[in-house]
């Protein structure tokens, strides 16, 4: 969970949450908004913080977050599902999300182009 990793790495550095959050250009109520809602942030505020906390922004969400999908009642493996459906199934998937859930994968979508961006450019 995006609040709980936060708090930790915080913690680590010897940072409270609220104090990070406003370093980072945003409110002061923004890590108590966090832990209330127990949502994911949107990615501009993750690689803020990740940048307060000097730590990869992907960190912050953990690999747990994103590594599962639910497809026909049962947790199945996301490259599975990529290496067997076909477009239109796709299409029912995605149909069947709902808007908070499609934000949420774009933004992981979008977090983890610019960590392979990142990669390639540090593998030039």
């Amino acid at each position: 969970m995006f609040y709980d990793t936060f708090v930790q790495l915080c913690n680590e550095r010897g940072m409270s949450p609220t104090a990070v959050c406003v370093q980072a250009g945003l409110s002061n109520a923004t890590a108590t908004y966090w832990k209330k809602s127990q949502k994911t942030p949107k990615i501009e505020s993750i690689e803020k913080v990740a940048e307060i906390l000097n730590v990869p922004a992907e960190m912050l969400i953990g690999k747990k977050e994103a590594a599962h999908n639910t497809v026909h009642g049962e947790m199945t493996d996301i490259k599975s599902i990529m290496e067997v459906k076909q477009e239109s199934e796709w299409r029912e998937l995605l149909a069947r999300m709902s808007p908070e859930n499609l934000d949420k994968l774009q933004e992981y979508a979008e977090l983890l182009l610019l960590s392979q961006d990142r990669d390639d450019q540090a593998a030039k």
